[in-house]
This record gives C-alpha cells, structure tokens and sequence, in this order.
C-alpha cells in the first residue's frame, strides 16, 4: 500500500503543538492543533481511496471520511472548538474574527487535550 502523506504531514503539526506548547505561543498552538486534526481527517479520506475536500472544516471532513460521530473518539463540540479558532487565530482580535477574543491559556489547553486524544485514536497511522 502506498504510504499515505497526509499522516506525514499531520504528524509534523503535533510535533509543533508539543514543541510551542507553555512557551506563550497559543495562537499557534491552536492552529496546529486544528491542522493536526485537519490532516489526520483527510488521510482517512485519502486511506479510503477518496480525494479529501478543498476545505477546513473539521466536522464536514468527517461527514465526508463517513465517520460516524456519535461513536468517534472527538465530539462534534470539540471539532467545532477547533473550527472556531483556526483562521481566527491568525489574525488580530480587534478585527473580530476571534469567536471569544483574544485565546487563552485555557483554550490552548483544550486544544492540547483534544489533539491528545485524537492521537491516541489514529496512533497506529503514524
């Protein structure tokens, strides 16, 4: 079978979510822990012999790699957590964007947690 660089890539955001993680780096926590997810999500799609959707919305993809998730390891509340500040996150609060304000210590520990998570779920893809 053909190595799939969805995971590949994938993998490299986690890695970035550890090596920022505490370092006052939480917008770009965040974004690599959606991205994370983002790309695992699209290796199932591409696992599956489909080509992943031109999109980052982590609950369409998953509709899309026909997960089912009411029995998936993440909660639809926590892929729209994620939704919710990953292009959010690159920009300034004073424009708006960000669906809370500015993001916190609390939401990059969220973030850490769901990513952990996921990891644990996909660990035998990487």
């Amino acid at each position: 079978m053909k190595k799939n660089p969805w995971y590949d890539y994938a993998i490299e955001d986690y890695k970035t979510i550890h090596t920022t993680k505490g370092k006052q780096l939480i917008k770009t926590v965040l974004f690599h822990a959606q991205q994370f997810i983002e790309k695992s999500i699209k290796g199932i799609i591409y696992d599956n012999k489909k080509i992943p959707a031109k999109t980052h919305d982590l609950v369409i993809l998953a509709k899309k790699a026909e997960i089912d998730l009411s029995t998936f390891c993440l909660t639809t509340e926590e892929l729209q957590f994620l939704n919710s500040v990953y292009i959010e996150t690159r920009y300034p609060p004073d424009l708006g964007l960000l669906p809370n304000g500015e993001p916190s210590e609390k939401d990059e520990k969220y973030a850490i947690q769901i990513a952990e998570k996921f990891y644990k779920y996909m660990k035998d893809k990487f």
